[in-house]
């Protein structure tokens, strides 16, 4: 599931924060059964087309980890333009892995 209304993402702003490495997330429970992902990617990270491969490429890693399982809201900030991140895939995926695995212990 994805945060889609307005009312989700205005209460991100109470979430709590975690940064690694180009990317920020802001993560808070929700108190439903599964997680849902939002992402805020401004055009200062590229084009369109960039933008939407970033958004494609962590949907992807959050469909196969664990933690779309856990009651959590997650709102995915890219910090470093996308030939920054974007290198290698693998990378990208390893970062963002990271962040969720430090998510899982707090959130469970």
């Amino acid at each position: 599931m994805r945060l889609r209304s307005k009312a989700d993402f205005a209460a991100m702003r109470r979430g709590k924060r975690l940064q690694s490495r180009g990317l920020r997330l802001i993560w808070r429970r929700n108190g439903l059964a599964h997680a849902r992902i939002g992402f805020a990617v401004s055009r200062k990270y590229g084009n369109s087309v960039a933008r939407h491969r970033f958004k494609r490429h962590i949907r992807e890693v959050f469909r196969q980890h664990p933690l779309r399982l856990h009651g959590v809201d997650i709102l995915v900030i890219p910090l470093a333009q996308e030939t920054a991140l974007l290198a290698h895939h693998a990378s990208l995926q390893h970062r963002i892995c990271e962040l969720f695995n430090r998510l899982l212990p707090s959130s469970a």
